[in-house]
C-alpha cells in the first residue's frame, strides 16, 4: 500500500481495533483482503464495528480501487442490500467491469 492518508487511516483504525474488545455486535475484516491475497490466518484478522468495516472497505475502495471493496463498502454503509451487493459482485466477476446501480434488475 502507498504512504498517505488513505493508508494513515487505514491502519489507525486496526491499530485501535486490535487495542481493545468489542462489546456487543462485531465483524471480522480482513486486514489484507481475500481478494488481495489475503487469508483466514488470525494474523489477518481484526474485530470491528460495522461502521469501523464500512470505511476500511471505503478506504481500500478509495486508495487501490478495487471494486470488490467499493461493493462491501456500498452494502456495509447501508447504500445497497446484501442481496444487490451479490449481484453487483457476481456481475463483476464475471465481467471485470464497474457494476452500477443501472445495472441491477429492476426490482418491481
Amino acid at each position: 500500500m502507498l504512504d498517505n492518508k488513505y493508508t494513515k487511516t487505514y491502519f489507525n483504525i486496526i491499530y485501535r481495533a486490535r487495542q481493545r474488545k468489542i462489546d456487543g455486535y462485531f465483524e471480522k475484516h480482513h486486514i489484507i483482503p481475500k481478494h488481495m491475497g489475503g487469508s483466514n490466518d488470525p494474523s489477518n484478522l481484526v474485530t470491528v464495528t460495522i461502521q469501523e468495516h464500512a470505511n476500511l472497505h471505503k478506504q481500500l475502495w478509495e486508495e487501490l480501487g478495487n471494486e470488490e471493496d467499493r461493493i462491501a463498502w456500498m452494502c456495509l454503509s447501508g447504500q445497497i442490500s446484501n442481496s444487490e451487493a451479490t449481484i453487483m459482485a457476481i456481475k463483476n466477476a464475471n465481467t471485470g467491469r464497474k457494476v452500477f446501480f443501472s445495472d441491477l434488475p429492476d426490482a418491481s
